[in-house]
């Protein structure tokens, strides 16, 4: 049984060894316990009836998993290519998906069902780098998760200013085929009905500062419309709780209140009618919050006063303060710290610094938990009305975030330049083409009558870049090769564009539903063309697939679902440790197991002895897997890492930098040959250098654990053996002499 676990392939990288560690982590006790209590013939025909099930079930995930891996030159087994719906894909090998069914949906009608978006290309593949905006560690020092929670049948935040040319449509889906908890849409999705979490990228606010009243035209972040709706114009505020400073000739005085009021009194050295600029307020603010981060207690500042004569101060803070600050608290939830500058009872300057979520730039959406095979979410999302000659009014002034889906590989960073006869042939085919629609349509039309489709291809020559080969080399691939095309043609004309995976539309059902089968995993484009978003283009020409028609309304007599209450603000995921991953899809055993006869009969009492020990065994490994969820993937095995620092004896694991662990580590291994340092660098890299690996880095990482595991172990047990055994030999001649 142990032999039949290890052969169970990983479904998905990370994921699969630790699933086989808690297994085997059982039938080891079981084992252990076996011989102990088998010698009686109930007790040992009872154990048959057990083992057999467990047999049985084991070998149908097995093969259920050799049907859906490939393996590759490394020998390691993976699902093959953007059919996986990872955050990372690399073009290469020829298509042989499955025909079983995959998703049902039930629509007006049938859609196109989106499950990830990529926004970098390497010159060979595609990667999601949306997380990589966001910075882990808010403003309070605390260590955040890049995706947005949002409760079940809540509203989705959407993007400010909304989507021109759109419609709410119901996409309610049954997953057939589960691929942990991610959940596909058929646009920009508006509400779930479980419990979700959006991936998507992040604006970095930086200090800055805002003249209240607001100057026309003066460009400030979405989200602090509502604040300074309630600060601006509001005359005579008082506050009070703490003493006023008296400022001298050597400097300004500050005094710092218990209700984060911050008071600055300028020194005699500064002029008549003194105001201080935004880095004169960051700094009165970063030296009344010094001790964040440093052992001491948190000090936030929400209001800072200009006493500079006629201040208003009062016994108590004016009432007027209530949703002022309440307003502030809801934007520090949201990682952005503002503080309101105060001068004469009036507020004359917003000073703020954080990041916030970009809803028009969402990659991927996901349940909170692992989606059940079979299992019904009901969707709304928006999509896209907008006619030919609505795109073509689309504005050319692309947001700054807008630029990661501009930008091809260029030399730099480890990835070879875009080839020049690639940028010519995007010259040609934008050539007398008016508006970045007409070039995106012409694109699609050009790769369509141009190249042909084929699911069997011969892998690209190494380190060239994929679109050069495809375009003038092969001139037959299949949908990543011509998505990816297209992408990159017209991103070389400035036009942002990303990637896209999912299915295609399916075929109606006599239920009226639409089934998209695993074959229909299909890759296609997404052109932000700016107050209209993002539109789908597909350039694939697939035999059984038409073009895609754009500017199609929902059909008239579609019932339009009731629009839910938005949420008050898009919740941040609560403070965290670690970054939030996909979950792998669990193997689904079946309803009901046979069991064999026996010639004698067994007490069912027999029974709880294994049945305490698979209990046992499933709460030991999800205390084991529980701190590992939501890890990147270097950081999963650093992680585990640490813990082998804890079986050896290292002190102050967790206090030391990775180098430092890894050292320590390989000095109490017997036999290290630089694994240990292997997981640290590429951790390290990860965490610090926000350089994600490469999946070959993941199988590297990989390896290098399982060297460590087993070592760590034995070192571990012996650790703990020779620290016990004596113990305990004292505590027995101690209780003799009694």
């Amino acid at each position: 049984l142990a032999a039949g676990i290890h052969r169970v392939p990983c479904i998905a990288a990370g994921a699969g060894a630790d699933g086989r560690v808690g297994v085997a982590a059982v039938v080891v006790v079981l084992a252990t316990v076996a011989p102990l209590t088998t010698q009686h013939t109930p007790v040992h025909d009872a154990w048959k009836q057990v083992q057999q099930p467990l047999e049985q079930a084991f070998s149908r995930a097995q093969k259920r998993a050799e049907q859906l891996v490939t393996t590759g030159n490394s020998g390691t087994q993976v699902i093959p290519g953007f059919a996986a719906f990872g955050q990372t894909f690399r073009l290469a090998g020829s298509l042989n998906l499955s025909d079983a069914p995959a998703v049902y949906l039930a629509a007006p009608e049938a859609r196109y069902l989106r499950a990830n978006a990529y926004d970098y290309y390497t010159g060979q593949g595609w990667e999601d780098r949306a997380t990589n905006t966001f910075s882990p560690r808010g403003p309070n020092g605390a260590v955040y998760a890049p995706q947005v929670s949002v409760g079940a049948r809540q509203g989705v935040p959407q993007p400010p200013g909304g989507i021109e040319a759109s419609a709410s449509v119901a996409c309610d889906l049954q997953i057939l085929q589960p691929r942990g908890g991610l959940v596909y849409t058929c646009g920009q999705a508006e509400m779930f009905s479980v419990d979700s979490r959006v991936t998507l990228s992040w604006q970095q606010l930086g200090q800055a500062a805002v003249q209240i009243p607001m100057p026309p035209n003066a460009g400030m972040p979405p989200v602090l419309a509502p604040l300074t709706q309630l600060i601006s114009n509001v005359q005579g505020l008082q506050v009070g709780g703490g003493n006023v400073p008296a400022a001298d000739a050597a400097g300004d005085a500050t005094a710092l209140w218990q209700d984060g009021t911050l008071v600055v009194v300028p020194g005699a050295n500064r002029p008549a009618g003194w105001t201080p600029t935004a880095d004169d307020l960051a700094g009165f603010v970063a030296r009344a919050e010094g001790g964040r981060g440093q052992g001491q207690p948190a000090r936030t500042v929400s209001r800072v006063v200009l006493a500079t004569g006629g201040a208003a101060f009062a016994d108590a803070n004016d009432a007027r303060f209530a949703p002022i600050v309440a307003e502030q608290e809801r934007l520090r939830r949201q990682l952005v710290e503002t503080q309101i500058v105060m001068r004469d009872g009036k507020v004359i300057a917003l000073l703020y610094r954080g990041q916030t979520p970009n809803f028009a730039d969402v990659t991927t959406y996901e349940a909170t938990a692992p989606v059940a095979p079979g299992a019904a979410i009901i969707t709304t999302n928006r999509v896209s009305t907008a006619t030919a000659d609505q795109l073509r009014t689309a504005t050319t002034q692309y947001p700054v975030w807008a630029e990661r889906y501009r930008q091809l590989p260029d030399g730099t960073a480890g990835v070879s330049r875009t080839p020049q006869r690639v940028r010519d042939l995007a010259a040609r085919i934008a050539a007398g083409q008016k508006t970045p629609y007409d070039i995106a349509a012409a694109t699609e039309r050009y790769l369509r009558a141009t190249y042909a489709y084929d699911t069997v291809v011969s892998d690209p020559p190494t380190n060239s870049d994929v679109t050069d080969y495809f375009l003038f080399e092969s001139k037959r691939g299949y949908c990543e090769y011509f998505a990816t095309a297209m992408a990159v043609l017209l991103r070389a004309d400035g036009i942002p564009a990303r990637v896209v995976n999912g299915y295609l539309p399916g075929a109606r059902q006599a239920d009226g539903r639409y089934l998209s089968r695993e074959s229909q995993a299909h890759a296609w484009v997404e052109v932000y063309l700016g107050q209209y978003g993002w539109i789908m283009f597909d350039p694939t020409p697939r035999p059984d697939v038409p073009p895609p028609v754009r500017g199609a309304a929902p059909p008239a007599a579609a019932p339009t679902p009731t629009p839910v209450p938005p949420v008050a603000a898009p919740a941040a995921a609560s403070p965290t440790a670690v970054l939030a991953t996909p979950t792998v899809q669990p193997t689904r055993l079946p309803d009901a197991l046979p069991f064999g006869s026996t010639k004698t009969p067994v007490n069912p009492l027999v029974y709880l002895i294994p049945a305490m020990l698979a209990v046992a065994g499933l709460i030991a490994a999800w205390r084991w897997f529980a701190p590992l969820s939501g890890l990147r993937p270097a950081a999963r095995w650093y992680v585990r890492m640490q813990r082998s620092a804890d079986w050896l004896g290292v002190p102050h694991a967790h206090a030391a930098t990775p180098y430092e662990t890894a050292r320590a580590i390989a000095e109490r291994l017997p036999t290290d040959d630089g694994a240990a340092m292997a997981i640290a660098r590429r951790y390290a890299e990860e965490q610090y250098a926000g350089k994600p690996p490469t999946p070959q880095q993941v199988l590297g990482v990989h390896r290098a654990w399982m060297a460590i595991r087993p070592v760590a172990l034995r070192a571990g047990l012996r650790r703990w053996l020779a620290e016990r055994l004596p113990r305990r030999r004292a505590r027995h001649r101690r209780q003799r002499r009694r």
